[in-house]
Formats: structure tokens, C-alpha cells, sequence
């Protein structure tokens, strides 16, 4: 993710710039966001992840996911979306034996989701070739990430250790 990392780096450089001008008086709030931003634009360990936001600073792109709603079947019921498992955890305690009976209702496998993921640039990039040549691999790079999730390695949710949230990903405009 070094085409992310690198957009990050210089979103903190322009929130930092914007921050640190003589327009703008410095509360303790905002010196104590300057030094925070500081102390990650120094730490050479800038995180891809900041794409997402940042805690305590205002104004970086965002990616924003709409909620994904399941793709609806003429031909299914509601309950053809839907399982009910149940669990039950056996444990001894103080010599005694207890159960803690679980109910789950879950989403059947193959049920498919549609949602939108925007990618929101508040201020950072005006012009328009410069938009396009740091879009393009940072999309490149958002997507091989999502894509992830097609390997079973990731999942969202609870209990993806007993095979819950597992999820496919697909993109309509590849």
C-alpha cells in the first residue's frame, strides 16, 4: 500500500501547512493535533489506514460505505436468507459443570450484498491530471486489499474462527 502510505504522508503535510499558518489561532486542541501529526509524519511508519480517517483530526479524505443491502430474489422467502445455529459452551466452574446455550442467526451462504465505497477528497487535489494519476493505484490498492477477502483469511463480524463472515468481493467497474 506505498501509493496510500504516500498520500497520507502528504495529506498530513497539507493538514499540518493549513494547521500551521498565522490564520489560525492555536488552542490546546489544535497544538496538541500539530504534535500528534508531527509525531506520525515523523515515525516513517505512516498507515495506509489513515485513508480511513484519523482520530482528532478533522477534514482527511474519507472512504465511506454506504450499507450493503442483500440483492433481493423474486423467487426467495425471507427465510431462505436466514440460519439458526445454535452453540453451547461447556464449562466447569468451582467443581460444577455449566452450559451457556447460544443462539446464532446468520446469513446463508451465497447470499449476495450490493453496496457503493466512495472515496471522498475534501480539499487535497485540484488538479485534474494529478487527480487521476494518484487515484488510479491508491484504487489499485484499496481493491487488492478488499480482494482479500475472497481468500478466507478475513472476515467481518463475530466468530469468523467458526467459519462466520465470510465474505466474497466484487466490483462492478473492473
Amino acid at each position: 500500500m506505498e501509493e496510500t502510505k504516500e498520500y497520507v504522508k502528504r495529506l498530513i503535510e497539507k493538514i499540518l501547512e493549513n494547521y500551521k499558518s498565522e490564520d489560525i489561532f492555536k488552542t490546546e486542541k489544535i497544538k496538541k493535533m500539530i504534535l500528534n501529526l508531527e509525531k506520525k509524519l515523523g515515525s516513517k511508519e505512516l498507515k495506509a489506514e489513515y485513508i480511513f480517517g484519523m482520530e482528532g483530526v478533522n477534514g482527511l479524505p474519507r472512504i465511506f460505505c454506504s450499507d450493503f443491502r442483500v440483492i433481493e430474489s423474486k423467487d426467495k422467502k425471507i427465510d431462505d436468507y436466514f440460519l439458526i445455529d445454535t452453540k453451547t459452551c461447556i464449562e466447569e466452574v468451582n467443581g460444577n459443570i455449566i452450559s451457556n446455550p447460544r443462539t446464532y442467526k446468520v446469513i446463508k451462504p451465497g447470499v449476495e450484498f450490493e453496496g457503493i465505497i466512495r472515496f471522498y477528497n475534501p480539499f487535497f487535489i485540484e488538479n485534474e491530471d494529478e487527480i487521476k494519476k494518484i487515484e488510479a493505484p491508491i484504487e489499485k490498492e484499496l481493491k487488492d486489499a478488499l480482494r482479500m477477502f475472497n481468500e478466507g483469511i478475513y472476515g467481518i463480524g463475530n466468530s469468523k474462527s467458526r467459519g462466520y463472515g465470510q465474505i466474497r468481493v466484487d466490483f462492478d467497474n473492473d
